[in-house]
């Protein structure tokens, strides 16, 4: 088990009516929730007596909240701002205007509904569309409300009246699973993923601007990794791990390097907003929330969320808290300067030990590229490659002193016999490697199999 750090600052718990999406709130501490039977809630959270009940309790544990139906039970840091059945079976996705004036929610009605954010009251209501909604999306400049469907159309609907302005049929062969706006570039273009391929799309034409190469792996999720300058684009895989695009070097044509996250699918992902920008956060099917640095390729922090639920969602609050979310579960972490760093020294190192170790262990299956000057150029500044010529310098150093170590050892002389006996037996056991990673793939796929049956929460639930 991962241990977590920092504390979480609370836990919401949907045991009774399973989470299918949320929302943080833009400027305020509060979250719009969506779930299985329909309903639709706004939370809000008070940041002070949630650190209180921490400091005050004995074993310095969060609040824990069961969200039941028409209440909650536990402390009293989180209210109910309103709750409503808004949809007829589960609410797939849910999300804020980018002022926070708004709540968008989409059902399994295949409708979406607009309502005033301090009330709940709708003030809108779409057509019944032809498919099922699986992904919505405000944009900051425009009245435009974008839509995903499991037939793997993207919709462009006035967020106004919500009266459909464009469509593109059969952007994707399956479901579309991501939508990420292009802002500031265009204020028309996204990047949409579905299936095993990622688009470039302009709302206002009828086919994609670029689709990429057939990844032969499902692609998940995707974030931008400075959404403020779109371009570095990160997507979450089946197969466990994170790929970056980047469209000025080949239109979106293929993946120029990976991330070895974990052996389960990557279900969610999203910037950290860091002030270097070389930081990103990644949930896990296995429960866990990964801090990923985008320039080592390599995995600096853990969190447990949960050791039965996934991680099928992640959002930032207004302050840069990190919430993580699954079916069962929704936790407000605490900032990381919140936590005292003395009790905590201890848990970091531990919480770092165990990043390099998983780290050196993937290295067998996936290995991190980087950004090398044969793959980047000078006009990009913000991914370099000093970090890995640095690496480089130091594993010559090292290998030039142990050289001078192993000058000075009495060591034996082995006879080159022996050592072409040992080379051909080397040669026959590896000839028995190609069955293993056969079975090792087998047991893979069967692995991604089943966690695609659960993807995002939406067909584990299918009749709701």
């Amino acid at each position: 088990m991962v241990k977590s750090v920092p504390v979480p600052l609370v836990n919401l718990d949907f045991g009774t009516d399973p989470l299918f999406s949320f929302s943080a709130h833009p400027s305020k501490n509060a979250l719009v929730v969506g779930s299985g039977t329909g309903q639709v809630k706004l939370l809000k959270y008070d940041v002070e007596k949630l650190e209180n009940h921490i400091f005050h309790s004995a074993d310095k544990g969060c609040a824990q909240i069961d969200v039941r139906a028409k209440e909650l039970q536990g402390s009293d840091c989180v209210t109910i701002g309103w709750r409503t059945k808004r949809h007829q079976g589960s609410c797939r996705s849910i999300i804020f205007d980018t002022n926070g004036e708004y709540v968008y929610s989409a059902g399994l009605d295949k409708q979406i509904k607009k309502a005033k954010a301090e009330t709940g009251v709708v003030v809108a209501k779409s057509e019944i569309l032809a498919s099922n909604i699986t992904k919505i999306l405000t944009v900051p400049n425009k009245n435009f409300l974008i839509v995903g469907t499991e037939d793997g159309d993207v919709l462009c609907l006035d967020s106004n009246t919500l009266k459909q302005t464009y469509q593109i049929k059969k952007v994707h062969e399956d479901a579309v699973n991501s939508i990420s706006h292009y802002v500031p570039k265009s204020d028309y273009q996204f990047v949409t993923t579905g299936s095993t391929t990622l688009s470039h799309i302009d709302i206002r034409k009828d086919q994609p601007l670029h689709q990429s190469e057939d990844q032969e792996d499902e692609l998940l999720c995707s974030a931008w990794l400075d959404p403020t300058n779109p371009n570095t684009m990160l997507c979450g895989m089946g197969e466990g791990v994170v790929t970056v695009w980047r469209p000025e070097m080949n239109d979106f044509a293929d993946q120029i390097s990976r991330v070895r996250i974990s052996k389960e699918p990557v279900e969610s992902l999203i910037s950290a907003l860091d002030s270097e920008g070389d930081h990103f956060w990644v949930g896990s099917f296995d429960g866990t929330v990964s801090r990923v640095n985008i320039r080592s390729g390599k995995v600096v922090e853990k969190r447990a969320h949960s050791e039965t639920d996934e991680v099928s969602y992640l959002d930032l609050d207004h302050e840069y808290r990190l919430i993580s979310a699954g079916m069962d579960r929704l936790t407000i972490w605490r900032e990381t300067g919140d936590v005292d760093s003395s009790s905590d020294e201890g848990d970091e190192e531990e919480i770092d030990e165990t990043a390099k170790s998983e780290d050196l262990s993937s290295e067998e299956e996936e290995e991190w590229t980087g950004f090398g000057d044969d793959e980047g150029s000078g006009n990009e500044p913000d991914v370099s490659s000093a970090s890995f010529e640095e690496e480089i310098d130091s594993d010559s150093d090292s290998d030039s002193s142990s050289e001078n170590s192993d000058s000075n050892d009495d060591r034996p002389i082995v006879p080159l016999i022996e050592i072409k006996e040992k080379l051909l037996a080397q040669l026959e056991d590896s000839d028995e490697e190609p069955p293993k990673k056969r079975k090792k793939q087998m047991k893979k796929e069967t692995k991604k199999q089943k966690a695609h049956t659960q993807e995002h929460g939406i067909r584990k639930f299918d009749g709701l």
